[in-house]
């Protein structure tokens, strides 16, 4: 996710993403992203001008694999990096997890509007939304 403050073009009118991004907001998938190191075939365009494309991962100093390290200032940077996807096996028990959420997406939606009240009063006391509290529900109970 980009949070832009606002968008910037370049003479030509393309936008210049490097002036148009505000640095602090970069996470996450930028689109595709060019550098020495950093192109994937398939991904990037030749002549492709986002100069802050790619993947952004923020990390914090001061913590060790058991935790917080004391006296240690926390300082929080981000790092770009190599592009990737995941892998879709598509397994038999994933498929039918998946059957099993659109057929709870369904029944949500099958609810009538005072069942749905409900769930979502009941959620205010959880701090879930009234959807969710279903969803949950039904994948636990079918």
């Amino acid at each position: 996710m980009v949070k832009v403050v606002a968008i910037k073009r370049n003479t030509d009118g393309t936008v210049n993403y490097f002036e148009s991004m505000f640095a602090l907001g970069a996470r996450g998938k930028n689109g595709p992203g060019g550098g020495f190191g950093f192109l994937r075939f398939g991904w990037n365009r030749l002549g492709d001008n986002n100069e802050c494309g790619g993947i952004y991962q923020r990390r914090v100093t001061g913590y060790n694999h058991t935790g917080r390290i004391a006296g240690r200032p926390r300082k929080t940077y981000w790092v770009k990096m190599r592009a990737y996807t995941t892998p879709n096996p598509r397994t038999p028990a994933q498929q039918a997890n998946r059957a099993k959420m659109a057929d709870a997406v369904i029944a949500w939606r099958e609810l009538d509007p005072v069942e749905k009240s409900r769930y979502n009063e009941r959620g205010k006391r959880s701090g879930k939304i009234g959807r969710n509290l279903f969803i949950s529900w039904y994948l636990k109970n079918h």
